[in-house]
């Protein structure tokens, strides 16, 4: 049965893509699983915050999910170092983008 609520739904998501990975080191689940329910339940104050750096906002909703996770890391996390926290969540956004520079000019 679904729980009619977002973390409800993030859940079985969530569940669904760590069967997937079956590879995974419990601490990295963990781990995992603390950023998406974290996200979720701090969003409002992680895209206040957000907002200070970015007053126009961020349109690209990818680009936004990634620094969410960030910004939870670097704010709440304090096992976290703040070089994992950005290399992890913003590496894959800079990778992505050199890779379409990369298709565009050949």
């Amino acid at each position: 049965r679904l729980v009619k609520h977002p973390l409800g739904y993030a859940g079985l998501a969530l569940d669904a893509e760590l069967d997937r990975h079956p590879q995974l080191e419990s601490r990295d689940r963990a781990l995992l699983s603390e950023l998406v329910y974290g996200v979720l339940r701090t969003r409002g104050a992680l895209e206040r915050r957000l907002l200070e750096h970015a007053p126009r906002g961020v349109s690209d909703k990818v680009v936004r999910l990634h620094l969410l996770v960030a910004a939870y890391q670097l704010l709440l996390l304090d096992r976290v170092p703040a070089w994992a926290a950005v290399d992890t969540s913003l590496k894959p956004l800079i990778l992505k983008a050199e890779g379409q520079a990369l298709s565009a000019a050949g």
